[in-house]
């Protein structure tokens, strides 16, 4: 039996090629290809509400109906019509950031059901023009929350992009009030390099849903380096002199210490912050002043305040008065005597005046000033020599005076 198939094998499938050929060319001399162009098809726009239910209207440019070129034998494309067609443009697959749906066409006659059919669209897509669409450009804020672990501070953030583009129904768009970049930070101690999602909020802090907007960016890279922290000292000082017969009577301002973040390396070589004097110009005063100082421009470079940094610096300025003191000459010491004299006051007291603020001068005890006469080289006889006074209590003294000191043998 096997014998009897394979016997003259190769012609009898050259027959049936030869057949096949045959009956092609048959069926093709009585039912050739053709080709037919049919227009005017309208086409149903599916889903519109993907469109206005996010708020857009849309106006149809072209493609309310659509042409087509049908291919396929003679006898069954000759008596179709655009009633046998059905042309749809589906709204769920467009983005609001496009202008076109494509255009789906399909033979709804069931006679030709099966048969070889080609539809070529002459025109592919709905063109609309979308009205209510509006795109912003709007900066990246970053809010971090959390505190990093003890002795660390969050330096200054690095954001990649800066800014992202919002696309989406004007309505909406018009109510992003932040585009926020949110990192807890609790704990932290290493330098954070990170992407984080954006967050789209309204000017009363709601979130705004994304859905139905395109952001050229859902997120960000975000750069927190962590810093050491130290409590260092803020040392004040002024310049000029107040007027004549007025005095500096208290300093006051309202930052003492401040809170410096860094690398260890910057941190440990800072142990104060130390204003320049021309910041608080005192020159001709003669009643109180303020000065707004901001300490946070004087620290060195790669260092940052993390506590309060204005500083309210206040003068107070009080005039002079005067008193005078009697002082027993007894008190006046004498140097560089000579053993071989003695020596002796011809008055008993000697009257001095200072000048000071009222709450010094009412401090200063006569026991307390010094004063004291340099006899070295006198010769005997009354002798008037001057007396060396020295300032006491933050008080001065006014004048010079002599006293007349006798020295005998």
């Amino acid at each position: 039996m096997k014998e009897k198939t394979l016997n003259n094998f190769g012609l009898k499938v050259l027959s049936v090629v030869l057949a096949i050929v045959l009956w092609l060319t048959i069926i093709n001399m009585i039912d050739p290809a053709d080709s037919k162009v049919i227009s005017g098809i309208p086409v149903e726009l599916l889903n519109q509400e993907t469109l206005t239910d996010l708020g857009y209207t849309f106006e149809v440019l072209e493609g309310n109906t659509v042409s087509i070129t049908v291919e396929g034998p003679v006898s069954v494309i000759d008596a179709l019509t655009s009633a046998d067609f059905y042309a749809s443009a589906d709204f769920s697959t467009i983005s609001p950031l496009s202008d076109y749906v494509n255009i789906e066409v399909y033979c709804t006659k069931s006679s030709i059901s099966g048969r070889n059919l080609d539809i070529i669209l002459r025109n592919s897509a709905v063109k609309l023009n979308i009205e209510n669409r509006e795109s912003r450009t709007i900066d990246v804020e970053v809010e971090l929350t959390g505190t990093p672990a003890s002795g660390y501070a969050a330096g200054d953030y690095d954001v990649s992009p800066m800014s992202i583009k919002v696309t989406g129904a004007e309505s909406v768009v018009e109510s992003i009030a932040h585009v926020t970049a949110e990192y807890d930070i609790e704990g932290a101690s290493l330098d954070i390099s990170d992407n984080v999602k954006l967050k789209l909020y309204d000017e009363d802090g709601n979130e705004i849903d994304k859905n139905g907007l395109v952001l050229s960016r859902d997120e960000v890279r975000l750069k927190v380096p962590l810093l050491v922290k130290k409590v260092v000292p803020v040392n004040y000082a002024y310049t000029g002199t107040v007027k004549e017969g007025y005095k500096v009577s208290k300093i006051t301002y309202s930052i003492e210490n401040v809170v410096i973040a860094g690398t260890a390396a910057v941190v440990d070589t800072i142990d104060s912050i130390d204003l320049p004097a021309e910041l608080i110009d005192i020159s001709d005063l003669s009643a109180n002043a303020s000065y707004t100082v901001r300490i946070s421009h004087y620290v060195p470079s790669g260092v940052k305040i993390i506590s309060d940094v204005v500083s309210e610096v206040n003068i107070s300025v009080e005039a002079l008065i005067t008193k005078e003191f009697e002082i027993p000459t007894d008190n006046i010491e004498i140097v560089n005597a000579n053993d071989a004299f003695t020596y002796e006051f011809a008055k008993k007291s000697l009257t001095v005046t200072y000048s000071g603020l009222r709450e010094d001068i009412e401090k200063v005890a006569i026991a307390g000033i010094t004063a004291k006469v340099d006899v070295a080289g006198l010769a005997t006889g009354n002798r008037t020599v001057k007396v060396q006074l020295e300032n006491t209590n933050n008080c001065t003294v006014v004048g010079e005076y002599t006293v007349s000191v006798i020295v005998s043998k």
